[in-house]
């Protein structure tokens, strides 16, 4: 496989837009050569600058950053070498698909019969070569994309940065544009820090992802350590469905933890690594939709009653509503012939499956 990726360290980041705003803080992480990394997170979380400054469009206000070994934070932008993919492709309407992914080879002084075979090769990777004499305007929005793609790795950068690049494609094509970016990138070799605020694009593509909010980097590591295994509250709310239900912990054993719910009944849950948690404080459990389950075999004193209150027909499954004695909603999904005899405002048990809930500490103290 030709790699062209390179490894990036991120030490110590901070940007500050005047005195009041502070858009990254502190934050530091390494992403290994050839790695798919997405830095997800909502509006405001810091991710695009972080991106920003690594392209080398925003001056850090202070920390370094090194792509291969090499210390680029002085560096502009057309020194690191770096492809960047935006939101909007940027391609040049008069010219041809051949052109636009030309430009950049133009740039840097490259023959043009050396830049027409790097085109003609670029282009039959990413599926455009009978389209090579196409203006943008006749392309699709998909096919768009592959262009601006295609020019963004042109000229084999050690780097590949993506800015939300498929918002503006509908779910069909956005999906298939994913499956399509991360074949490219295992073909290739390359490294991509992807930016995005899709919970499920992150999940569905990424080797790691690094989840940000207020600026500062709550955790990174796999897609399902993520999800699985979140390290604070505000991971196990963004990152997937959940849902939470407070309560005052009664026992802790090492991660475990038994909460008595203030809904009736009691959950067992696993805090974070490093938890201080202790008996009589107020915490909540954070559970999955796919974790619940209905009609448990408890004991005295366990499981959650709940009446079903609203059913909603995906296919293969039925998404079941709930609600708690005390008003809280929880959702989980079922098979349809499951669902079925499950009547509207009948009463179940809820409970939980071993393991799988966390638990975080919940403003207000102890009990």
């Amino acid at each position: 496989m030709l790699s062209m990726g390179a490894d990036v360290r991120i030490s110590g980041l901070v940007k500050r837009y005047g005195s009041a705003v502070t858009a990254v803080d502190n934050v530091s992480f390494d992403v290994a050569q050839g790695e798919f990394l997405s830095v997800l997170g909502p509006s405001g979380s810091g991710k695009t600058s972080v991106l920003m400054c690594l392209a080398g469009f925003e001056v850090p206000s202070a920390g370094r950053l090194a792509i291969g070994g090499r210390d680029v934070t002085d560096l502009p932008p057309n020194r690191r070498e770096i492809g960047v993919i935006f939101q909007r492709y940027a391609l040049f309407p008069h010219m041809s698909v051949r052109e636009n992914v030309r430009f950049p080879l133009k740039m840097r002084g490259m023959p043009r019969a050396e830049s027409d075979r790097i085109i003609d090769g670029t282009l039959a990777t990413v599926r455009l070569a009978a389209l090579a004499e196409r203006m943008p305007a006749q392309l699709s929005g998909g096919q768009q994309q592959r262009v601006a793609l295609a020019r963004a790795i042109a000229f084999r950068p050690p780097l590949l940065l993506m800015d939300e690049p498929f918002s503006a494609l509908d779910k069909k094509l956005r999906d298939e544009m994913q499956v399509e970016v991360k074949e490219l990138q295992r073909k290739l070799g390359l490294t991509i820090i992807f930016v995005t605020h899709d919970q499920e694009e992150a999940l569905t593509m990424s080797d790691r992802i690094a989840v940000m909010n207020h600026g500062r980097l709550e955790q990174i590591g796999t897609p399902d350590r993520v999800y699985g295994d979140p390290a604070t509250r505000f991971v196990a709310g963004f990152v997937g469905e959940a849902h939470a239900l407070p309560g005052v912990v009664r026992a802790v054993e090492g991660r475990r933890i038994t909460l008595a719910l203030d809904d009736g009944g009691q959950a067992a849950a696993v805090a974070p690594e490093g938890s201080t948690l202790a008996a009589g404080a107020r915490a909540e459990i954070v559970l999955r939709p796919e974790h619940i389950a209905l009609n448990p075999a408890v004991g005295e004193g366990e499981g959650l009653a709940a009446r079903l209150i609203a059913k909603s027909f995906a296919g293969a499954t039925v998404g079941l509503t709930f609600e708690t004695r005390r008003g809280a909603r929880v959702f989980t999904r079922r098979p349809v012939q499951e669902s079925a005899a499950l009547p509207i405002g009948g009463e179940v048990a809820l409970g939980v499956q071993p393991g799988q809930a966390r638990c975080f500490p919940l403003a207000g103290g102890v009990a």
